[in-house]
């Protein structure tokens, strides 16, 4: 008799994985030192869907689909892509750090004083971009400067008000389609500020722009800190959506679609394309200042 019941729950426990989901729990760690990789982005590679893990590295997330992988990122790390099947109930991940991600910088011994602000606002408004979970965690605005080997002084950003983290990314843009390209940094730029004005000292980083436009990212971080719900009443039904912070400031322009302050979002499956017709009219209140 027990062994029937045995069979009946083996037979069970095999229907449930093949039609429900299965949750994979895990920890990232640094390959090198041991160490937790912190909010390191895991995502489900045919779901388009993904989280973060938490600031000690540890991360949950729920697949639908046995056959799929995750892939798990962080900047200044190497890629990880690894198949759900692979991976055991509690795994412990490590990424190995990025011997040399960025091409070799010539630094100017004097750098000059003068500074030129992009897309300067005086003051936040009250619309805001806000962000639920969908199938893209990072939006760029694109900036024009008027000299090549400029460097990223400051940037400033407004958003709504609220304790959040959230990291700010910096890219090149691609001289053949005009998308973000590569990071100009290896380093973590992390904002933790429950301020609507975010003034962000860039100096210590030491961001050279190779050529005459870059982008500045805003990446959402997938984390129970940054979750919030907000209701609303459809046909007399009740609907409770689960939003994440930063809600970023924006003003609408009539942008034509061909302009390349056209923002641009990247999906989970790590693919950047323009912004829906919606979005794209959006001129994101984020204002870097380059000195030369």
């Amino acid at each position: 008799m027990k062994i029937k019941i045995l069979i009946v729950c083996l037979f069970l426990g095999n229907t449930l994985w093949a039609t429900g989901q299965r949750q994979v729990n895990g920890r990232i760690i640094n390959l090198r030192n041991q160490n937790p990789v912190s909010y390191a982005s895991v995502v489900l590679l045919k779901e388009n869907t993904g989280t973060n893990a938490d600031g000690n590295g540890n991360f949950s997330i729920y697949s639908n689909d046995f056959a799929d992988s995750i892939r798990i990122s962080s900047i200044g790390f190497s890629t990880k892509t690894i198949a759900i099947a692979d991976l055991k109930l509690n795994n412990e991940i490590k990424l190995d750090e990025n011997e040399k991600l960025l091409n070799n910088v010539v630094i100017e011994s004097k750098r000059k004083e003068k500074t030129i602000t992009l897309n300067d606002f005086s003051n936040c408004g009250m619309t805001f971009f806000d962000f639920s979970k969908g199938t893209y965690n990072q939006v760029a605005q694109y900036f024009n400067t008027p000299d090549s080997n400029m460097f990223l002084s400051q940037i400033n950003i407004c958003k709504m008000a609220g304790d959040c983290i959230f990291h700010i990314r910096i890219y090149g843009i691609d001289s053949l389609n005009g998308k973000p390209s590569k990071d100009l940094t290896d380093s973590v730029i992390e904002v933790n500020s429950s301020k609507r004005n975010i003034n962000i000292d860039m100096e210590k980083y030491d961001i050279r722009i190779p050529g005459k436009g870059f982008f500045v990212a805003v990446e959402w971080l997938f984390i129970p800190y940054n979750a919030f719900t907000t209701k609303s009443k459809l046909n007399g039904k009740k609907y409770v959506f689960k939003s994440y912070y930063p809600s970023i400031s924006f003003r609408s322009k009539n942008i034509p679609q061909t302009d390349t302050n056209t923002p641009w979002i990247l999906n989970f499956n790590g693919r950047w394309s323009v912004a829906n017709e919606i979005d794209r009219k959006k001129v994101f209140l984020i204002s870097p200042t380059l000195r030369y």
